[in-house]
């Protein structure tokens, strides 16, 4: 049974953004604009355009609209550890006594940046920031916001003095708090409400900041693309970029604290749950596994798949072992506040795209190498603008200029093509003539091959280093594999010798990398790696890369 409360219940991803600081035209919507001895074209979302709020912060939109009559006792939240529910109500009130703790107890001030480091769980965080604790790839992430100051805001429990979070924090009854932010005149296209990490295009952590305009315009937009989560009996298990909008409208989140597919699976079972949104290798999982089979998933309606381009092959699966639930993909870029692509209406002949521009988004394909604009069914990189298009990259002026075309669009690096009926398929990633910033993208998480190089040169052993993607059936995903040149007289011990050398260069390597870097593929000696005259790495013509070319021509 659900407890629906309403005291110290404070969902962690509102903390992080109430920091102070429906109908479809099928006519293809598009315009040629003419450049000279070329052209523009620009394609529009199907949706019916959206309006503009550029007067409201997060915070209004949250308290102050309810435009689906969601009723104050309706579950938004629902922990699956703990089978706690929030309400619709109780996210209201209790975000305005957190504000106000945040505010008189913490001393936050309107600029000021909160870090909140959690697990999906509605009452508290679960670890205690100290500016001496080894935090990896946050401690980074700060690094290059120069946020060198931490302090201790939240902790679990009781540590010294430390306050506790909810307990210390939270105002208690209607007296202690504040009222949604006012942005006092000014446009929320230039307030910044949050900062998300991604690791763009160039290889490097950045800080993506986002408006409270870019969030309320994603809410607006989500709710205008898809309808069918408007107020519904819609249970879905908790997927980070459409939870701010799924509350708004009083759709449903059940939340895992971490992933594991047996939890997975019986909680969506013992809950009934209708929408999931998961990533290619729980796809692979869900329509393979044993584990899967065990419990009773009939309720599932629609399955969506993101992060990371699905095989058509695990698709099909996924439909086979689920034949009377719709299966889709969608598409979406942290630098645009999460999606921007989806499946609005279901159409057989789309199976296997990553479906239409989300309401009030505008699209471009383009060819890299000469940056204009290709023809209907021709593949080009994926070019975008409207209201979720970040600020920009947080104390990265040159990463941000680099981002964007003169003209404003921003370069998503991806692939795609579009069809005569306004579906996006992803073809492909963009391959850069520098290919020292080609990304691998394991389960949803992009790795930059240059960071993993660096790390291994500073191993004593390791002369030169040369990092690749190669693709694991298994698991579904890209996974980063190393080749090393070797010290003179390590590279000429026996074989096995050698190998112990390798094992020891991969385990080192584990223990200075978050867990997603881990060099799953594998580390290898290559005495001589391809490059360049001016000394690049020629990735594609790493032994790994060569043997996937060959398997492709097979």
């Amino acid at each position: 049974m659900k407890k629906l409360r309403d005291a110290k219940v404070f969902p962690h991803y509102v903390l992080g953004l109430l920091v102070l600081t429906n109908s479809t035209d099928r006519g293809f919507n598009q315009s040629v604009i003419r450049l000279g001895s070329g052209k523009m074209v620009v394609y529009r979302s199907p949706v019916t355009p959206i309006h503009d709020a550029t007067n409201l912060s997060i915070p209004q939109l949250m308290t102050q609209y309810n435009p689906e009559d969601v009723d104050a006792s309706k579950a938004v939240h629902t922990d699956t550890f703990s089978d706690e529910a929030l309400t619709y109500g109780g996210l209201r009130s209790q975000a305005a006594r957190a504000a106000w703790g945040l505010q008189k107890r913490l001393g936050l001030q309107p600029g000021n940046t909160l870090l909140a480091l959690v697990n999906n769980s509605i009452v508290k965080p679960t670890h205690v920031v100290t500016i001496e604790e080894k935090l990896g790839t946050v401690q980074d992430a700060l690094a290059s916001l120069s946020l060198t100051d931490i302090k201790v805001l939240t902790v679990r429990c009781k540590v010294g003095n430390l306050p506790q979070f909810p307990e210390d924090v939270t105002g208690e009854g209607d007296s202690q708090t504040l009222p949604p932010y006012d942005l006092q005149g000014k446009s929320s296209k230039d307030v910044p409400s949050t900062i998300c990490f991604s690791s763009g295009t160039t290889g490097k952590m950045k800080g993506v900041q986002l408006s409270h305009y870019n969030l309320v315009m994603n809410s607006i937009m989500m709710r205008a693309s898809m309808p069918v989560r408007v107020n519904s009996t819609v249970c879905e298990v908790f997927f980070a970029p459409s939870v701010l909008a799924g509350m708004w409208v009083g759709a449903h989140y059940c939340g895992l604290a971490a992933f594991d597919l047996e939890s997975f699976c019986r909680k969506s079972s013992e809950l009934k749950v209708t929408d999931l949104h998961i990533v290619p290798p729980v796809a692979l999982g869900l329509a393979a596994s044993p584990i899967a089979q065990k419990y009773d998933l009939a309720s599932l309606q629609r399955i969506v798949i993101s992060a990371a381009p699905l095989k058509n092959s695990v698709q099909q699966l996924l439909k086979k072992r689920f034949p009377h639930t719709r299966i889709c993909q969608g598409y979406g870029l942290t630098e645009c506040s999460g999606g921007v692509i989806h499946e609005i209406d279901e159409d057989e002949r789309a199976f296997g795209c990553v479906g239409k521009l989300f309401a009030g988004m505008e699209a471009r394909l383009v060819d890299p190498k000469t940056n204009k604009d290709v023809p209907l069914g021709e593949e080009g990189e994926l070019w975008l603008r409207g209201p979720v298009v970040m600020m920009g990259y947080v104390n990265d002026s040159e990463a941000t200029k680099r981002t964007f075309s003169d003209d404003g669009w921003i370069k998503s690096g991806d692939i795609l093509k579009l069809d005569e009926n306004q579906n996006f398929w992803v073809t492909d990633r963009l391959k850069e003539l520098n290919e020292s910033i080609q990304m691998i993208k394991y389960k949803g998480f992009q790795i930059a091959p240059s960071e993993l190089e660096d790390m291994l040169l500073r191993h004593p052993t390791v002369t030169d280093a040369a990092v690749c993607a190669v693709y694991d059936d298994a698991q579904v995903t890209e996974v980063p594999l190393a080749y090393v040149s070797l010290s003179p007289e390590t590279a000429k011990l026996p074989s096995p010798e050698k190998q112990k050398v390798l094992d020891e260069i991969r385990s080192w390597m584990d223990g200075q990398l978050a867990g997603y870097k881990k060099l799953r593929g594998g580390v290898f000696h290559l005495q001589t790696l391809p490059k360049t005259p001016t000394g690049k790495i020629l990735r594609r013509l790493l032994p790994a890369k060569l043997n996937e070319a060959r398997e492709a021509k097979l």
